[in-house]
């Protein structure tokens, strides 16, 4: 009863800013229809968590991931009101966890039971850590000549946390894993969606400016950002290979590998991952040269690209520096559109972007 009674004065309130903002989208001289998504992997495919491994699939000492996606609508000059939904995220696993997943048989009950999996893994640090959320966002964004600050409030939609800390030696396997999710999990494949709540706040700042023929653009994204969730789930086990001990009546006795316990109706604060972006480009009258990039948490995606005016319209081409991918791209006045070579979980970078202004 109470739930349904905050989800009607939600619902109320929603209702009371769309009528005291319609003007705004009536008279406002500037609407854009926008969706920006950008993933990004170093080095191994979304997907290869998906399909069965011959072997480590990876040599690597650290692979690293980030999503940085949204899509949403924009209405205003001077102060701008928008609406847009968002998917965050960033993962760093090295190779030790790689590992251990795979000679655990990318089986997570295997894992329970495998007590002497230190005698196969390599690797001394096992290590993955996860920070994702998706959310709904409505904000509003203030023009002060070059710079421009949104103020974002967030509802949570999914949150996937995961950390993942460990020592591995000849004589010892050592681990702690911590999972806080909303729906599937996808170390066990099972489905848990409790009715949960969440919402935060977040702030993002751009600014962009010329000097002669050079176009600078910078932004800091989810500053301060957090989300609140309310009724959640949480996963916690703890790996010792050491399973002997000696029991109060002084025989040798054996405990399990893996020891957990789960929870529901976790409450979690989540810190959203925050997000820098750069761009520079050099411009002529018929082609323009630049470089643009995103970084978060020690992962970097770098884009030298290239544009070539043809008549109305420019021809863009970029080349992602660290995992050797091709990026194709036009823009008219009001309309711009790029994408990656590949647009699937079967690549390690893919871009998506459509901005259209009337």
């Amino acid at each position: 009863m109470i739930r349904k009674q905050k989800q009607l004065l939600t619902l109320m309130a929603l209702r009371k800013l769309f009528i005291n903002l319609f003007p705004l989208f009536l008279f406002a001289n500037t609407y854009k229809v926008y969706t920006d998504v950008t993933l990004f992997s170093n080095y191994l495919d979304f997907d290869i968590f998906s399909k069965k491994w011959d072997e480590v699939p990876t040599k690597k000492e650290w692979n690293k991931a980030f999503s940085f996606s949204k899509i949403g609508v924009e209405v205003g000059d001077d102060i701008f009101y928008g609406i847009k939904y968002e998917a965050d995220g960033v993962v760093k696993i090295n190779r030790g966890f790689f590992e251990t997943w795979y000679y655990a048989q990318e089986d997570f009950n295997v894992l329970l039971k495998k007590n002497d999996i230190n005698y196969f893994i390599n690797s001394t640090d096992i290590k993955g850590y996860m920070n994702y959320a998706q959310y709904y966002a409505f904000y509003i964004k203030k023009r002060f000549k070059d710079l421009f600050i949104s103020l974002n409030f967030l509802k949570g939609d999914k949150l996937y946390f995961i950390n993942l800390d460990g020592k591995n030696t000849q004589e010892r396997f050592i681990a702690d894993l911590d999972y806080i999710y909303t729906h599937k999990n996808f170390i066990t494949h099972q489905y848990n969606n409790p009715s949960f709540n969440s919402y935060g706040m977040s702030v993002d700042i751009e600014s962009s400016f010329k000097v002669k023929d050079m176009f600078f653009k910078i932004g800091g994204y989810n500053i301060f950002g957090f989300l609140k969730w309310k009724n959640v789930n949480y996963m916690h086990y703890h790996f010792d290979s050491n399973t002997k001990y000696i029991g109060e009546d002084g025989f040798i006795h054996y405990k399990p590998f893996g020891e957990g316990y789960y929870k529901t109706g976790y409450d979690y604060f989540q810190k959203l991952p925050l997000f820098f972006k750069y761009l520079f480009e050099y411009k002529k009258r018929y082609y323009s040269v630049g470089s643009e990039g995103i970084y978060s948490k020690n992962i970097y995606c770098n884009v030298p690209y290239m544009r070539i005016k043809i008549k109305k319209f420019c021809v863009k081409l970029g080349y992602v520096i660290e995992n050797s991918n091709l990026l194709f791209g036009f823009n008219f006045k009001n309309f711009s559109f790029e994408i990656s070579k590949k647009f699937n979980f079967h690549t390690n970078f893919a871009r998506l972007l459509i901005n259209f202004e009337f």
